[in-house]
């Protein structure tokens, strides 16, 4: 490296390169746990299938090692669950555990992003490769996408590196050299499903570039392709199964995986329009509309760089055609050619950032050659000079309003709710289980994006203890609503009606929930993230029956307040239920009750209010509308009972009163 006629030393260099990436792994490592707020659902899907790996061999569905894991059922590339297993092993599930292989692997595609300039011979390589390295440091969307730990953004990282060996191969001619290729373009097909359709036309456009300039001979084309080929056998074996509809299997330890979405045709002509054009050129240059991949002020790679990149792009046609003309190969060419290929793909499918991360691969290359021409661009060296430190306070500035905006709280108060994202449950159940009362009681998770990856990522159930409480049947329609209810104590999303021998755990961010528990009379733990809430029955005041409590029955009950389960029968959808029909308001405060329900050994049936005009009219009260009462009851609820208990709540009041009533099986008057 030189500056000006100055030779720079290489204990300086060295020192150089290790100052960015100690730079770059900083940046990507402050508050990492924290920002983005919550994890995502995709991560969280593959951060508890990798812990099932680590310590049981199996992913959550009890698959020996799959190749391509089920996730949500749609599927998901395995490459990072199983980069995770030695983290979350070793030092847990956590946001920092889930996000640390990514930020490693980027580390590694940083130094090769940078090596790739230093295959040129001239001068400037070691300014270019230094120069490649900043911008993979200093640009938004390799920040942002490796701070999330989804396996889709694993591509680029692995198609920095993919592209520098196959370059490297390439102008080294040795076979070792294009093994390695071969063995890095296998692993990144396990990267992301694009790639399925991405490497195929990138192999078959860059074979006829190095056949055209003479720079691959036979044994390069095996020496490359075998490592694909055998790497890549078992996600073919996967893709027929699901496009045959063959029975999954196995190969050794690992699973041949047969989904129960096959997600087909995602990637066709027929998305192809003028709007998806539209949107692969913003989400790979601008900005999309997910802000957890770009944020709108500063875009995937700020904008002061796209005139830069797009005199990269000319630059690097010009000396394509040059190679073709001279039989030189071009190195800049396969970065090229793998933007194009991204490009087209994402035209034919509904693109956003995440999903054509790969493209991000070619910045570096596209936009350092942009810079070199533009300094080119002028004669004089101090103009050469000037440029350059307009350019380096420029990118300085953006840089640094990007690290504030990002990390000094804009980012994380205007984006603190996003799609897909959610917290984890870890403080809530351990205060759930801590708790005397509430570890024996029923808890129910309100809904969040599949509720029970959270709770699993968070109570860290063993799958084979969640598949024995949860039997996953592939042949049942219902199968994924029935597997995801609940386990053990927990259900996951909200019953119909409240049960007050129930805990709650509730975001802070599902403000209508949480109100209808305050005013159900519920209290509130509020933790950091989530609430808790629990109803104790102590903290209200029971209520004399007979003199404190209006109660008439109409339908199903006797003067006794005796249940007659052979009385007043119907067939409600198909179902033979006991109906029990009529009114009752609280006499002390003149108020109709907030909550009636039957529990019958446990299990607990509410009442449907209905308004009775004809009382509210009669007592010359309003309030009293609502005091009709409707029960349906499965009369099967009813076998071997001989008595229920009758319970009234008034929240409002702080009152209740109940009653043990007897179920009688034989008609009586």
């Amino acid at each position: 490296m030189e500056r000006g006629n100055k030779q720079v030393p290489i204990w300086m260099q060295v020192m150089l390169f290790g100052t960015v990436a100690c730079i770059a792994l900083f940046v990507h490592l402050f508050h990492i746990a924290e920002i983005p707020n919550g994890i995502h659902v995709d991560e969280m899907g593959m951060g508890y299938d990798a812990w099932c790996l680590a310590h049981f061999g199996v992913d959550r569905y009890l698959k020996s090692y799959p190749v391509y894991l089920m996730n949500f059922g749609g599927g998901q590339s395995a490459l990072y669950a199983y980069l995770c297993i030695p983290f979350v092993k070793w030092f847990g599930l956590s946001p920092v555990t889930l996000r640390l292989p990514g930020i490693l692997l980027y580390m590694v595609s940083l130094f090769c992003g940078a090596g790739v300039f230093m295959l040129d011979s001239d001068d400037t390589a070691r300014r270019k490769a230094l120069t490649g390295m900043v911008m993979m440091t200093m640009l938004p969307v390799f920040m942002m996408l490796f701070r999330i730990g989804m396996d889709c953004n694993l591509m680029l990282a692995m198609s920095v590196i993919f592209l520098f060996l196959a370059a490297r191969a390439v102008r080294a001619q040795r076979v070792t050299a294009f093994v390695a290729a071969g063995f890095a373009g296998g692993v990144l097909l396990y990267t992301y499903v694009i790639s399925y359709v991405v490497m195929p036309v990138f192999l078959a456009l860059a074979l006829g570039y190095l056949l055209a300039v003479r720079k691959i001979r036979f044994c390069h084309v095996l020496a490359l392709g075998i490592p694909i080929a055998v790497l890549s056998a078992p996600l073919i074996a996967v893709q027929l199964v699901n496009l045959l509809g063959l029975p999954e299997f196995q190969m050794g330890p690992f699973t041949i995986t047969r989904l129960f979405q096959y997600r087909r045709g995602e990637i066709s002509l027929g998305h192809l329009s003028v709007q998806s054009v539209k949107d692969a050129v913003m989400s790979i240059f601008l900005f999309d509309g997910l802000r957890y991949n770009t944020v709108a002020p500063f875009g995937t790679v700020y904008y002061v760089s796209l005139p830069l990149i797009g005199m990269g792009i000319v630059k690097c046609v010009r000396d394509f055609a040059a190679s073709i003309r001279k039989k030189e190969f071009c190195y800049k060419t396969l970065y090229l050619l793998w933007l194009a290929v991204l490009f087209a793909a994402g035209c034919c499918m509904e693109a956003n950032t995440n999903r054509l991360n790969a493209a991000m691969a070619a910045m570096p290359v596209l936009l350092v050659e942009g810079i070199w021409q533009t300094v080119a661009w002028f004669q004089d060296v101090r103009m050469q000079n000037t440029v350059k430190t307009i350019l380096a306070v420029a990118y300085l500035i953006c840089f640094s309003s990007f690290l504030l905006y990002y990390f000094g709280g804009t980012y994380a108060k205007l984006y603190e709710e996003m799609d897909y994202f959610d917290n984890p449950l870890d403080e809530a159940l351990a205060f759930v289980e801590s708790d005397a009362l509430c570890s024996t009681q029923t808890t129910y998770i309100s809904a969040i994006n599949q509720t029970y990856i959270y709770y699993l990522g968070a109570a860290l159930v063993s799958p084979f203890d969640f598949n024995q409480d949860n039997v996953f049947d592939r042949e049942d329609p219902m199968i994924y609503s029935k597997w995801t209810a609940g386990h053990g104590r927990y259900r996951f999303g909200m019953p119909e009606q409240l049960d007050w021998n129930a805990n709650y755990i509730v975001d802070h961010n599902n403000t209508a929930c949480s109100s209808l528990l305050r005013e159900s009379g519920f209290m509130e733990h509020r933790l950091e993230r989530y609430s808790v809430y629990t109803f104790d029955l102590n903290t209200f005041i029971q209520m004399d029956l007979k003199t404190d409590v209006e109660l008439v029955w109409e339908l199903g009950m006797n003067s006794q307040n005796q249940i007659r389960t052979d009385y007043g029968t119907q067939t409600i959808e198909g179902v033979e239920s006991v109906v029990l029909v009529g009114w009752s308001y609280d006499k002390k405060y003149m108020s109709s009750w907030d909550s009636v329900y039957l529990d019958l050994d446990g299990k607990k049936y509410y009442a449907e209010f209905v308004e009775r005009g004809d009382i509210a009219v009669r007592l010359g009260n309003e309030a009293l509308l609502e005091c009709g009462m409707l029960f349906f009851i499965p009369k099967a609820e009813f076998d071997n009972q001989v008595s229920a208990e009758l319970m009234f709540i008034d929240f409002g009041n702080k009152v209740y009163a109940k009653e043990r009533v007897e179920i009688l099986h034989e008609t009586c008057d």
